[in-house]
């Protein structure tokens, strides 16, 4: 209600009171965010640069800080503009090795379609909605599904729930 960080959040006992609100970082832009019903888990919509479009998953809010590794990563490889940089982020990054970031539950490339004999444009990406679907006027199928939509391909898609309860 006022701003303030939750006391149950990963860095709440530091001393900078704009750290005490971060439960994740290393995004670009985080444009879009939904909780998976029924779960903490807070899933992202990151709009990428020139590459990727991503969606992340943060499993446990008050968890550990995940590092989803922007500018040194982008979608599911690490561009090689900032490779060859040699910027001090980057490198620790990169020795630091593949556990060190939080890879993007799903990607998907901006010079590629999404599904395979679609018809939507692709060449310019920009996710720019999230949301799980909870029932209702759309066939069963769909439950629990999370949707997202592109607004530079003006297109909409779900990934149904699979057999673990996640989006597939």
């Amino acid at each position: 209600d006022n701003g303030a960080a939750l006391s149950t959040n990963p860095l709440f006992s530091n001393s900078d009171p704009n750290a005490r609100r971060i439960i994740a970082h290393g995004m670009r832009n985080p444009f879009r965010i939904a909780f998976r019903p029924g779960t903490s888990e807070l899933w992202v919509g990151d709009v990428g640069l020139g590459r990727w479009e991503e969606i992340n998953r943060i499993t446990d809010v008050l968890g550990s800080v995940e590092n989803a590794g922007w500018p040194c990563y982008e979608g599911p490889a690490s561009p090689p503009s900032w490779q060859q940089a040699g910027v001090d982020i980057c490198t620790n990054l990169y020795a630091a090795g593949p556990s060190a970031v939080h890879a993007p539950y799903y990607s998907y490339a901006h010079s590629s379609t999404v599904v395979a004999g679609e018809t939507c444009p692709f060449g310019s990406s920009s996710i720019s909605g999230l949301a799980f679907y909870q029932g209702g006027s759309y066939p069963a199928a769909y439950s629990n599904a999370l949707f997202f939509s592109d607004y530079s391909r003006k297109c909409i898609w779900a990934m149904r729930a699979g057999s673990n309860g996640l989006p597939n």
